[in-house]
């Protein structure tokens, strides 16, 4: 059997639970992580991808069926394998869902579905496992956070509103967690992944013009997964993608917020062809 790789060595042989592992970038982490020498827990409440993870590694790879915002659900599967393997040493947060459309026409069913997965699904997830890691002295957290969380997003308000929420956790998490031994990563992508920006995601606009309007660039999430993975394996706080993009549209947002309103405003071009909710 091949060694794994050095840059992937600090998770030989631990047990890792990833969210949000049946589409997009959660899945190309998934899939990432079935060479890093680690058993991996995925989790997801659909995606005929998931159960296909474990093709030629079922000793080591576990799909497993979660609705994360069902916390009773979350607890047995936390239990489940906590009594199999006696512990979870990673955690790693990439289930997350937006609503795209202008503010005005997003309805209160819409927030409740974003902020549902991206931040109560975030909070059971840090709820039931970041105390193990704790209790133990050591463990991995990443969460997936946005470039949006500082910059904003027209026509994204409920999903730049819960990757500010993961941004705060993660300012707030960090300091106490490392007292503890427990690394905690933030991913900040500069873009949407394709499976975030499906058509029956789109509540107003032309799914054309908005998907354009909102991607910053077309890299697939496997590139993205194998930046992530590295920058969580050599401790990283943050990881930015794409590196230097990402990061200039962050220092933006920091020192020069007025420069955002007209790039913000580009994007209301894509909502003048309204669509049914």
């Amino acid at each position: 059997m091949k060694t794994p790789a050095k840059t992937k060595a600090s998770l030989l042989g631990e047990v890792i639970l990833i969210t949000g592992a049946g589409s997009g970038i959660g899945l190309a982490l998934a899939r990432s992580l079935r060479k890093s020498g680690a058993t991996i827990y995925p989790c997801d409440l659909e995606g005929e991808d998931l159960q296909s993870l474990s093709e030629g590694c079922s000793e080591t790879v576990h799909p497993t069926v979660l609705d994360i915002t069902d916390r009773l659900a979350f607890i047995r599967v936390v239990d489940e394998i906590i009594a199999k393997e006696g512990k979870i040493d990673g955690l790693i947060n990439a289930a997350g869902i937006t609503v795209i459309g202008k503010a005005a026409d997003i309805r209160v069913k819409h927030w409740h579905e974003v902020l549902g997965v991206n931040v109560t699904g975030t909070v059971n997830a840090i709820e039931l496992i970041y105390p193990t890691m704790v209790a133990r002295g050591s463990g991995k957290i990443l969460n997936m956070g946005s470039i949006i969380a500082e910059t904003g997003e027209v026509g994204a308000a409920p999903f730049a509103t819960s990757k500010g929420f993961i941004l705060g956790l993660h300012r707030s998490l960090q300091a106490e967690a490392s007292h503890h031994g427990v690394s905690v990563t933030l991913a900040l992508p500069g873009y949407f992944p394709p499976d975030l920006l499906q058509r029956k995601r789109i509540v107003t606009g032309d799914p054309a013009t908005v998907t354009r309007a909102h991607s910053l660039c077309q890299s697939s999430a496997l590139m993205v997964a194998d930046v992530i993975l590295k920058g969580l394996c050599r401790g990283k706080k943050n990881i930015f993608y794409p590196p230097f993009k990402a990061r200039y549209y962050w220092l933006l947002a920091h020192w020069f917020p007025f420069l955002l309103t007209p790039l913000q405003k580009r994007f209301l071009k894509g909502f003048e062809v309204n669509r049914e909710p």
